[in-house]
């Protein structure tokens, strides 16, 4: 079992502590998602040219990768496109560079007053040019561009939908976070993995309670997400890719510490592994 965590549950630590942290915490791997006060990719001083090798010599140093990186493209605002296009290219250059697996991107929400199809087209032809850029900086490896199961881009036949029109587009997937689809759906877990596992590479893991019908986050396994069926059954139909803890500190800043609730994680996770073995 590969566990990550998104540094979205660490707003203050530096990128050493972050890295240090994780291998002290029993972690393999980081996924980006901001560091400090800064969350632009391109801006993120680990990211940036200069710093490529005092970065790789960190990660070396602790065991420690960066399994990918969170970005904040979104491809819904017809508006924004070509700026979001060129945000994810730069993304990909830079994760190209360092040998980070994948990027995240959104395809976020439907506009008031636009036709939902053409927001679809849109999503999907912004994932597509980027799976072939992806692809044009490293023909054999190329970086993957997964989007996240979030927002209006959330349900099982529209996900179908897109998955569908991609499917030889090179290293596109999704990114299954489980909070997103189960809590704000409804959907049934199992027939919605199965009709996309075949495109999930990655899985967001984290868990709430309702308070005043609205979710706050909770440490996992204490919430009213089902995580201990939904991680079964993907450790039984042989999932490989990561388990990455997205506890939201920066956006809720009264929950646990990361010093508590990132070593929590590890040790619900691994006891969960060795139930199934």
């Amino acid at each position: 079992m590969k566990l990550s965590f998104s540094t979205l549950g660490c707003p203050d630590w530096s990128f050493d502590q972050i890295v240090e942290n994780a291998h002290r915490m029993g972690y393999s791997a980081v996924e980006l998602r901001g560091v400090g006060s800064q969350l632009r990719t391109e801006k993120l001083a680990c990211m940036l040219p200069e710093n490529h090798d005092a970065t790789r010599s960190l990660l070396d140093k602790n065991g420690v990768s960066l399994c990918g990186v969170g970005t904040s493209v979104r491809f819904h605002d017809a508006v924004e496109y070509w700026d979001a296009l060129q945000e994810g290219r730069r993304a990909l250059e830079l994760c190209t560079e360092l040998k980070i697996p994948f990027i995240r991107v959104f395809g976020d929400a439907f506009p008031d007053g636009e036709a939902h199809e053409n927001v679809v087209r849109r999503v999907t032809e912004g994932l597509a040019s980027l799976c072939a850029y992806a692809a044009s900086l490293c023909p054999a490896a190329p970086v993957q561009v997964l989007l996240e199961v979030h927002g209006d881009f959330n349900t099982l036949p529209l996900l179908r939908q897109i998955c569908d029109a991609l499917q030889y587009a090179p290293g596109f997937g999704l990114i299954w976070d489980v909070e997103n689809s189960y809590l704000w759906h409804g959907e049934n877990f199992v027939p919605f993995y199965k009709a996309l596992r075949s495109c999930i590479r990655h899985v967001h893991i984290k868990d709430c309670v309702l308070k005043n019908a609205k979710p706050h986050p909770c440490l996992p396994g204490t919430g009213v997400l089902p995580l201990k069926a939904m991680i079964t059954q993907m450790l039984a139909d042989g999932y490989d890719g990561y388990f990455s803890f997205e506890w939201e500190k920066r956006w809720h800043p009264d929950i646990l510490p990361p010093e508590q609730a990132l070593v929590q994680y590890v040790g619900f996770m691994r006891a969960l592994e060795a139930e199934n073995q």
